[in-house]
């Protein structure tokens, strides 16, 4: 009787470690499954506006010839405005020897349909987060939600103060707007670490490039995109996105690690690297297409 229930107990716990196993590899399965598809769904919505891109009304309206050359983000109108938020070189040990920038780039467009007009713009939010010391390691990525944001009007009804105020609005971010009841701001995807948006011209070179006086840029030396904005009639006549995604558990683990210890939070995610989910595509704009 002793070595029948030994036996069963060793046959127990054998069938017990397959079914755990099978459980997690199960979990892992539909967490891939689930950023795979908010993966998706995010890269179609960007491939739709993206298409829609073109000349935001006010810029031929106003005949703006030139864009000054210390433009901000308060100069207004304009087509299309990019920044360089929280760029950094933090993956470049990851990714066997090459150099790899995270960005959190925020991005502002026009579409437009008829006399219908709207602006579009991509907020990437940052995870409020108690790290240690009081502020975020500058080892460790920055980790967001991102957000869509919209705005509609008719195009002969524009006024440079209506886009002001828009811009305004979008500026502010979405915890600004929470209460809002237009809703301005709509959740995409979570657990972004890098949003990068890059234009390019009809001669397929990056806007950072080009000699153009309707193109103003910043840094033009730097290793990152930087407050690229085109106004006149210039517009990218491609623009090509990458977005990498963190899997909840991942995410909410390497949180976790980083409030207490940064070098093993470097670590986890390193070992976590073919688990990062990557889309990356570059998509023709509405007068190139």
């Amino acid at each position: 009787m002793l070595m029948a229930v030994t036996i069963t107990t060793i046959i127990t716990v054998a069938l017990y470690s397959i079914f755990d196993q099978t459980q997690k590899a199960f979990r892992a399965g539909i967490a891939q499954v689930d950023v795979l598809e908010a993966a998706r769904a995010t890269g179609e919505i960007f491939d739709r506006d993206i298409a829609g891109l073109t000349v935001n009304p006010l810029e031929i309206s106003l005949g703006r010839v030139a864009l000054p050359t210390n433009l901000n983000f308060n100069d207004y109108p304009y087509n299309v405005w990019i920044d360089a938020r929280s760029t950094q070189n933090w993956l470049g040990t990851i990714a066997a020897g090459t150099t790899v920038f995270l960005a959190q780039q925020n991005v502002v467009f026009f579409t437009r349909t008829n006399d219908v007009v709207t602006m579009i713009g991509y907020y990437n939010f940052p995870m409020q987060l108690n790290w240690a010391g009081g502020s975020r390691p500058p080892t460790i990525p920055q980790i967001s939600t991102l957000y869509r944001f919209t705005r509609t009007f008719q195009a002969s009804q524009m006024t440079e103060a209506l886009v002001r105020g828009h811009l305004a609005t979008f500026r502010a971010g979405p915890l600004a707007s929470i209460n809002d009841p237009t809703r301005p701001f709509q959740e995409i995807v979570r657990g972004v670490i890098h949003n990068r948006w890059t234009p390019f011209g009809s001669n397929g070179q990056w806007w950072q490039n080009a000699a153009d006086p309707l193109l103003a840029k910043f840094n033009p030396g730097s290793n990152s995109l930087s407050g690229l904005t085109g106004g006149g009639a210039l517009v990218p006549a491609q623009m090509e996105y990458e977005l990498m995604i963190l899997q909840d558990d991942i995410m909410q683990q390497l949180i976790a690690l980083a409030e207490s210890n940064t070098a093993q939070a470097r670590s986890f995610l390193e070992s976590k690297l073919p688990e990062i989910h990557v889309i990356r595509k570059r998509v023709s704009t509405a007068l190139y297409q």
